[in-house]
């Protein structure tokens, strides 16, 4: 050892009789870091997304020959199914007509211009 060296000084040990690296493994604890809690805003787009309902089923006898939406106001949609046209509201999503006194089957229920 040259006089330009520096000895080498090991950390003293925590526990006494330990022995000779019983420091170098030690730790200390971190606690983790603690954020406020986020806050529900209201967006333009949440609200828009949230304005969707979910699918509704239609409850047909057999299946589906034609579907048809009307042009005007209240936007009705009519489902041709075996004999008989099923007109559903657009904004309830509810049956609000069927038509079911056919003699064969029908193929295309189409709804009038005017919605009615």
């Amino acid at each position: 050892m040259t006089s330009m060296e520096a000895p080498l000084v090991l950390p003293e040990p925590k526990m006494k009789n330990a022995g000779l690296y019983a420091g170098i493994g030690d730790y200390k604890k971190v606690e983790p870091k603690r954020y406020a809690p986020k806050t529900l805003r209201e967006t333009a787009e949440g609200r828009y997304w949230r304005a969707y309902k979910a699918p509704s089923f239609i409850n047909a006898v057999s299946q589906v020959t034609s579907l048809h939406f009307a042009d005007a106001y209240p936007y009705q949609l009519a489902v041709t199914s075996s004999a008989r046209v099923t007109v559903y509201n657009s904004q309830s999503r509810k049956q609000s007509r069927v038509f079911a006194r056919f003699k064969d089957i029908a193929y295309s229920g189409v709804l009038r211009s005017d919605a009615r």
